[in-house]
Order: structure tokens, then sequence, then C-alpha cells
């Protein structure tokens, strides 16, 4: 386990955005360190700047290597990062980590139709998150499961169409539907997230994606999520058919969290919201994009607290937005 903690933290680091900040900043030392060099020669009489000058010369490797270790720790991208929201008692994690054995509700998003196909018509890729899902949990047993999806669907009387020309199931509901599924004592939600064509392949467009964010934190807040930390992992984050290339894996967080924000102001959808990435997804985030995201954070959380900054303060709480690294 801790040896699998080290891999993911290093691998972190390895993004090629990360490593250019990290040779940037070492330059700019080396850069600073020989202008304070010559600004000693040039101030200085010679028998007192020499000494030292020869010095740096002659330990150069070892100042070298000392600074690469400082820039790289200052510079450190951590496998965690927590943010709270003190007036709405929200926080929000975004955390390098294993999905399934993270404590809380897991939110998994399937097609419109909650297709489970993994073997036949294979309309479910077993390397997705619901693919991985049914595999762990239903892999023999996907009868199971499928009783389980349409049993709870049509207990809450969620209301469906039909489509005759899909290759799998032929009930398709609406964008964002929910459903809460208990098993092995461990709370999943299931929502319909992207368009089952009949080809077969799941599509997207860039204002369905926003629609489907809008109508999840609403039928959330119906269910009642049964834990206080809802784990959830960042929508689309492979390649899905209708959603624009230039829309980036940090453009589909900032969506999620200022949907789940605005959503939060009204209704009680959870706690803590925690949003799972693997070692893979989270190299895509960059130190800077990590400190951009944590000032965008900062100021949309005070453009939210506004309204209520009076109340809060009368009560004797200030509100800071606060940034925190989580190991």
């Amino acid at each position: 386990m801790m040896m699998k903690y080290i891999l993911n933290s290093i691998k972190a680091q390895l993004s090629r955005g990360h490593l250019w900040i990290v040779t940037k900043a070492i330059f700019s030392f080396i850069g600073l360190s020989v202008t304070f060099l010559q600004a000693l020669e040039y101030l200085l009489p010679k028998e007192y700047s020499q000494p030292i000058v020869d010095f740096c010369k002659g330990n150069l490797k070892y100042e070298i290597f000392g600074l690469v270790v400082i820039v790289f720790v200052y510079n450190w991208k951590r496998l965690g990062y927590l943010w709270k929201c003190r007036s709405m008692e929200v926080t929000i994690e975004i955390k390098c980590c294993d999905f399934f054995k993270q404590e809380g509700s897991k939110l998994i998003q399937f097609p419109d139709t909650f297709d489970t196909d993994i073997y036949d018509k294979k309309l479910v890729k077993k390397s997705s998150l619901n693919g991985q899902f049914i595999v762990s949990f239903f892999g023999d047993s996907i009868q199971e499961l499928d009783k389980k999806i349409y049993e709870t669907l049509d207990a809450n009387n969620v209301k469906s169409s039909k489509n005759p020309k899909l290759k799998g199931k032929k009930l398709v509901y609406s964008s964002g539907t929910v459903m809460h599924l208990e098993h092995q004592g461990q709370n999943y939600i299931l929502t319909a997230f992207s368009r089952m064509r009949p080809n077969g392949n799941s599509s997207m467009s860039r204002i369905a994606y926003t629609d489907f964010l809008s109508s999840l934190w609403k039928k959330l807040a119906v269910i009642n999520v049964k834990d206080e930390t809802l784990n959830i992992t960042v929508f689309g984050a492979s390649s899905i058919s209708g959603l624009p290339a230039d829309f980036s894996y940090q453009d589909k967080l900032h969506e999620i969290v200022k949907s789940f924000f605005l959503a939060s102001k009204n209704q009680r959808l959870c706690k803590k919201l925690r949003i799972c990435m693997t070692a893979d997804d989270y190299r895509q985030l960059d130190y800077e994009d990590i400190k951009s995201l944590a000032a965008y954070f900062d100021s949309h959380l005070s453009q939210l607290d506004l309204k209520s900054s009076h109340t809060e303060r009368r009560r004797g709480v200030s509100f800071k937005p606060l940034f925190k690294g989580v190991l």
C-alpha cells in the first residue's frame, strides 16, 4: 500500500507541464545566484568577496543538487487537495486514489439505458468506471444487477421512453436520472450520463454535459445521499463522441465544481464531495492548474458567500475559503 502511494506520488510529478515548471524555477534560481555573486564582487572589496565566490564555485555540484531538491519539494504536487466553504458547510476534495476503496457513497455514470452488457454486444467497456463496477461486483450475476436496476426505477416511478432501434436495452431514461443501490454494505448511486446510440456507442454534446450536471444535483437532493461523503470521478474523463476536443479535463473539473457549489446553495447534497482520479488522470493536472483551480475556488466561494456574509459575521464566523494539501 505504501509503495503504491509512493509510486503514484512520484508519477504525479512527471507530467510534461509540471517538469517544465520545475525546470524554469531551477534556472531562475541559478540566474539569481549568479547575479548575487556578481553583485558581491562589485560591491565588496576583493579580499571579502573572493573567498565567497571561490567557496561557491568549489561546491557548485552540491549547490545545484540542493537547489534541485528544494525546488522539487517546494513545487511538489500532492496526491490530494481540500477546499472548505464554512458558511455552506461543504467540502470538496480532489484526490488521486482508488475510487472503489473510498468511504462514502459512490456515484457511477451509465448510459441513459443503464446497459450492463460487457460480454456479448460489449456495450460497456470493462475499463470504464461502470464496467469495473459490473466486473468487480456482478461479474457472474449481471442479471441480478439488471433486476435491481429495474426494480428500483419502477419502485420510484421513474419515467422512460422506448427506442426499439437500440442494440441493447430499449428503455431510455432522462439525463441525470439517479437510483440508489446497496450492495455488500456499500451505497452506490447509478446515474444516466451519456446518450446510447443505435450503433452501440455512447455520445454527449457540450450543452448536454451542462444539462446533465444541473439535473444530477437536483435529483440527488431528492433521493437523499445516504452518506456524508459522495465519491465521484470526472464525468467524461475518457473520450466520448460529441464532446469538443478543446473541452479539457480541467474544463470538466471546473464545470463539476461550479455546478455543485451553485446547487449546494439551495439544497443539501452531501457534506463532502470527493473527486477521485487515477494516477494517469491526475497527471493531466499540472501544479499551475491546481493553483489556478484554488484561485477559482476561492474567488467563486467568496462570490457565493457575499449574500450571507453579514449573517455569518453576526454569528462570529468569518468566511475564509481554506486550501490545504492532504497526504
